[in-house]
């Protein structure tokens, strides 16, 4: 939209469009103690209004950060100072419903002109024990729109009154002008109380038709419309009452321990009845322990129906078709990246995710055992496995839970790949922004 960019005090008007839009870039927010560097703007618009957003400069993704927010639900604003005699300062927003919009790190300065351009849409009244601490009180209105009233035509109804009134003061028989019988004349001459009076039942008897009337038309486009095969809504006090039934917890059962797994065993380590293990895992989850086994299972790495050497030769085909992947990619020359645009797309991404996943875990906290660069070479190596899927933003955190449990990098590849295997025919004809969300929930499951 046609817009006013300013930064800090440089600014381009456009008279052709009264919307505006004020930016603060290098406005860090701080998220889960790690600083996200990203800019600040504040918009009005005629049909949103004044708000306030906060988009980051990389791809990162915030929860509630990230989403508009109105004026006229901010609170209170508070500016701090991080250090004394340092221009750097951050603000904090404090909303109606109790919760906080930052805090916001003005890394380069630029929180005075921030509160400055902020007081011109809402009154910023500093509280009486700090100078930095401000109270947002919303900006009188500068034009009152008409109140309107139960009746529907009242205003209809006051313009005809108004038109009345003209035509009155016309002849000048309105109370107040110049040829307005006096009160003598009035008594002396009955006739002009008459009329007067028969002047005013006539302009009420004609409100009243106009009423009608516009009430009659009125119902009639209603018909029509339902004629016409649409439903009209209509608006009731009375609602009804539903009863819910009441909700019963299901009972949590233990998990699956390694006696009774190895109870479903056979001679040859075939899995049997799997329909009534599964319902167990299900019902009760597996114990620690047992997992790095269970896990590929259930991922589909191995097979329940296969003997114990069946799922050994298995897996060592699987481990090898793993490195002959890894190989291709890694024995890339400069010259085929340089071509190969996806890529390079790809890989640019992987690695900013490699580096925020979980680092606030002893696995991933820093890359003394190498389980960063395994993370990063089973996601380089999934985009080459699977080109059509490739790789979105959240693939990371479902590996690094597999990763946790299957420590193994190339079974870890293996239980990753059936993991996505399932969710590529539900997920991959769907938008980018409901494959965040899909994998997202599916992340907070799997935790």
């Amino acid at each position: 939209f046609k817009c006013c960019f300013v930064q800090f005090g440089l600014h381009r008007m456009d008279s052709r469009n009264e919307e505006v839009c004020f930016k603060w870039p290098y406005v860090n927010l701080t998220v889960k103690s790690e600083s996200v560097s990203g800019t600040l703007f504040l918009l009005n618009s005629d049909t949103l209004g004044a708000t306030l957003q906060w988009i980051a400069d990389s791809d990162f993704t915030l929860d509630t950060n990230s989403l508009p927010i109105h004026l006229t639900d901010l609170v209170s604003v508070d500016r701090r100072r991080l250090r004394v005699g340092q221009r750097c300062a951050i603000v904090l927003l404090v909303l109606k419903n109790g919760s906080l919009y930052g805090p916001f790190e003005f890394v380069k300065g630029g929180s005075t002109d921030f509160i400055d351009r902020l007081s011109t849409f809402v009154n910023l009244k500093e509280s009486g024990t700090s100078s930095d601490h401000f109270i947002v009180q919303p900006k009188p209105p500068l034009y009152q729109l008409p109140t309107s009233s139960n009746d529907p035509y009242t205003g209809f109804t006051t313009a005809i009154q108004q038109v009345g009134r003209r035509v009155l003061d016309t002849f000048g028989l309105l109370p107040g002008s110049d040829s307005f019988p006096s009160q003598n004349h009035q008594i002396n001459n009955g006739r002009t109380s008459r009329s007067r009076r028969a002047l005013a039942q006539a302009n009420r008897n004609m409100n009243y038709r106009i009423t009608c009337d516009r009430a009659q038309l009125l119902q009639a486009e209603l018909s029509a419309e339902e004629e016409a095969g649409y439903q009209v809504i209509r608006r009731t006090t009375d609602r009804p009452f539903i009863e819910l039934p009441e909700l019963s917890m299901a009972p949590r059962q233990p998990p699956l321990s390694l006696d009774t797994w190895q109870k479903h065993l056979d001679r040859e380590g075939r899995v049997t009845v799997i329909h009534k293990l599964q319902k167990e895992i299900f019902s009760g989850g597996v114990e620690p322990e047992l997992r790095p086994t269970v896990w590929k299972y259930l991922l589909g790495y191995l097979k329940w129906d296969f003997t114990s050497d069946e799922n050994t030769k298995r897996a060592d085909e699987k481990r090898e078709k793993y490195h002959i992947i890894k190989t291709f990619w890694k024995t890339m020359s400069p010259k085929q990246v340089r071509y190969c645009r996806f890529y390079r797309e790809r890989v640019s991404i992987i690695e900013k995710d490699t580096f925020r996943t979980d680092r606030q875990t002893n696995y991933f906290r820093d890359d003394a055992d190498g389980n960063l660069a395994r993370l990063y070479d089973i996601l380089v190596t999934y985009t080459f496995y699977n080109l059509d899927f490739g790789y979105f933003q959240g693939m990371n955190d479902l590996l690094a839970i597999i990763m946790t449990v299957v420590e193994t990098e190339e079974d870890a590849f293996w239980c990753f790949v059936g993991l996505m295997e399932r969710l590529v025919s539900s997920v991959f004809t769907w938008s980018i922004g409901w494959r965040f969300r899909r994998i997202t929930y599916l992340r907070d499951a799997l935790v």
